[in-house]
C-alpha cells in the first residue's frame, strides 16, 4: 500500500469517531485550537461546497459546508462576511442571505437565514419539532413493519413463533432495531433539519449561555475546525470522495452514540413489556400470534423514532443557533 493510500485508510478509520480530536489533544490544546479559529472563506468555502446534479450529493455538500461553521465568542475571530442591509434585514423575520459568490464559490440556490430566538422557542418552532417527530414514527414504523412482515409473517408456515430470548429472537432484533433507526434517524435529521435551517424554513435557538462541555462541543462539532489544522471533516485540502466518506463516517458514529445511549434508556420498558405480553410456552416467553412480531417491531421502531427525531432536530436548532448569534 503506498503512502496517499495509507493515509486515506488512517483518516478513515480515525473519522469514525473523530478520534484524533478527544485522544490526540489535550484538553489545554482544544482551548488553544478554540481561540485560534478564524472563519475566513477559504476555511469556510474552498473545497467544501460544490456543484453537483444528484440531491442527495448536493444536499451532503450543503450539510458539509454549513457543519463547517465554527462558534466563537472571542473578539480575536473573525466572522464570516454577510450580504445584505443588515439594518433593514434585522426589522424583519428573514434576517440575511448569505453572499458567497463574491468569496469565489458557486452555489446553486442562495441559503437564507432567520433571525434566532433568544432562550425561547416560538410556536412555529415547536410545530416543527411536532412534525419531526409525528413524520420519523409514521415512517420509521411503516419501515419497520416491512421488516417485521418480511421476517415473521412471510416464513411463517413451519417455523417456530418468535421468542423474546434465544436465537432469532425479538430481543436481538430489538437491538438491531434501536441500532439502524438511531443511525438512520440521525442522518435523515442531519440532512433535512440543516437544509431547512439554511433555508429559512425554520429560524434557530440561541442560548445566551455557552457550552463549555469538551465531549457535547465535540459532539455538537464545534471544535474540530482551527487554523493551523483546518477542518479534518469537513475543510480537508484533499478533495474528492475521502472527505464525504470522512464526514460521513462521522455522523455514522454519533449516530451510533446516540442508539447506544437509547437502548440504555429503552432496553428495560421493553423487555418487561414483552414479558408481560408474551405467553409462556416451555419456561420461554413466546408470541403465537402471527403478526406479533410486525406490530412490535411498527410500535417500538415507530416511537424511538418519534422520539429521537425531535431531540436531534433540537439540538442542531440550538447548534445554529450558537453560530449565528454573533451575527447580528
Amino acid at each position: 500500500m503506498n503512502y496517499a493510500g495509507g493515509r486515506f485508510l488512517t483518516s478513515t478509520c480515525y473519522a469514525f469517531l473523530d478520534a484524533r480530536y478527544l485522544f490526540f489533544y489535550s484538553s489545554a490544546e482544544r482551548r488553544v485550537a478554540h481561540r485560534t479559529t478564524r472563519y475566513t472563506s477559504e476555511s469556510l468555502c474552498t473545497t467544501i461546497y460544490s456543484t453537483s446534479s444528484i440531491p442527495l450529493l448536493h444536499g451532503l455538500n450543503q450539510t458539509m459546508w454549513w457543519i463547517a461553521r465554527n462558534p466563537s465568542k472571542l473578539p480575536s475571530c473573525e466572522m464570516a462576511t454577510l450580504s445584505g442591509p443588515r439594518d433593514e434585514a434585522a426589522k424583519s423575520s428573514t434576517w440575511t442571505e448569505l453572499s458567497l459568490e463574491s468569496q469565489g464559490v458557486e452555489i446553486p440556490t442562495p441559503a437564507r437565514l432567520c433571525r434566532p430566538k433568544i432562550n425561547h422557542m416560538s410556536r412555529h418552532q415547536l410545530l416543527y419539532l411536532l412534525l419531526q417527530g409525528v413524520s420519523a414514527m409514521l415512517i420509521a414504523g411503516v419501515i419497520n413493519f416491512i421488516f417485521g412482515y418480511l421476517d415473521y409473517v412471510e416464513p411463517y408456515t413451519g417455523t417456530f413463533p418468535p421468542f423474546i430470548f434465544g436465537s432469532s429472537a425479538l430481543f436481538g432484533d430489538l437491538a438491531i432495531t434501536t441500532l439502524l433507526t438511531g443511525i438512520a434517524t440521525w442522518m435523515c435529521a442531519l440532512v433535512l433539519v440543516n437544509w431547512d435551517l439554511c433555508r429559512g424554513r425554520v429560524a434557530p435557538l440561541h442560548y445566551t449561555c455557552e457550552l463549555r462541555s469538551s465531549f457535547l462541543r465535540w459532539f455538537m462539532f464545534l471544535d474540530h475546525y482551527n487554523s493551523e489544522r483546518g477542518s479534518y471533516l469537513c475543510g480537508c485540502c484533499d478533495r474528492g470522495m475521502a472527505r464525504k466518506v470522512m464526514f460521513v463516517l462521522a455522523n455514522v458514529g454519533r449516530g451510533v452514540l446516540v442508539a447506544m445511549f437509547t437502548i440504555l434508556l429503552t432496553v428495560g420498558p421493553a423487555v418487561g413489556l414483552l414479558v408481560f405480553a408474551g405467553k409462556e410456552y416451555q419456561r420461554r416467553q413466546v408470541f403465537q400470534g402471527r403478526w406479533d412480531g410486525p406490530v412490535f417491531k411498527m410500535v417500538y421502531g415507530g416511537l424511538l423514532a418519534g422520539l429521537t427525531s425531535p431531540l436531534l432536530a433540537y439540538m442542531w436548532m440550538v447548534r445554529t443557533g450558537w453560530i449565528t448569534g454573533e451575527w447580528d
